[in-house]
């Protein structure tokens, strides 16, 4: 797959996603998701990174984050570096864990958020697990309030963006597939999702 187009500027949004390499696994256990949440934590912090959604699966994870500073890649770079020293050192492994590098999704949040969101948060049915909402390992349980939201973790965003909580898990349970779900199921993952006008204008951005 060829490398996507690095495009960041301060206010972007991106859906994120990290595989293991060779689509190795990633997470074994709990102590491993709680402790890559906390990489991601920290990273975001220090970064200034807003997390608004994150799905953690077993050999990948899907964020959706925005940037106010522009910086995505000094957050993922401090994840990756320090889940990668945890996960060596429990494993007694040697190497790159993910896969050559993270891939980056510029989001028109005017159009796409929302399709986005809900493509993050229905990615545990490929584990088949019927009830989203019974997933830990997701943000959906918080946004509809059926688990403390992370004080770190934004929904208001989103959650008006949408019309309110009901609303919000009426979209993500829908089996109407959306337009997002089609790009995402084929061949090569796009870089930017977007209107035309988005992404002629995103690409003037690249760095």
């Amino acid at each position: 797959m060829p490398r996507p187009l690095r495009i960041q500027y301060p206010g972007a949004w991106y859906h994120v996603v990290n595989r293991g390499a060779s689509r190795s696994t990633i997470f074994h256990d709990v102590n491993d998701r709680v402790v890559f949440l906390s990489c991601l934590v920290m990273a975001a912090r220090r970064c200034n990174v807003e997390i608004h959604a994150y799905c953690l699966m077993g050999n990948h994870y899907h964020l959706l984050v925005r940037t106010p500073d522009g910086n995505l890649d000094r957050m993922m770079h401090l994840v990756g570096l320090h889940y990668s020293r945890y996960f060596n050192d429990k494993y007694d492994k040697d190497g790159r864990l993910c896969k050559d590098r993270y891939y980056p999704i510029l989001i028109d949040s005017d159009e796409y958020l929302l399709a986005v969101s809900r493509y993050i948060h229905r990615n545990p049915i490929a584990l088949g697990v019927d009830q989203l909402a019974s997933y830990v390992w997701s943000s959906y349980a918080a946004y509809l309030g059926l688990r403390r939201k992370q004080e770190w973790l934004h929904t208001d965003f989103t959650l008006e963006m949408c019309g309110g909580v009901v609303a919000y898990e009426r979209l993500v349970e829908s089996l109407l597939p959306s337009e997002v779900d089609n790009w995402y199921g084929g061949a090569r993952l796009p870089s930017i999702v977007g209107s035309a006008d988005f992404k002629k204008d995103a690409r003037r951005r690249r760095a």
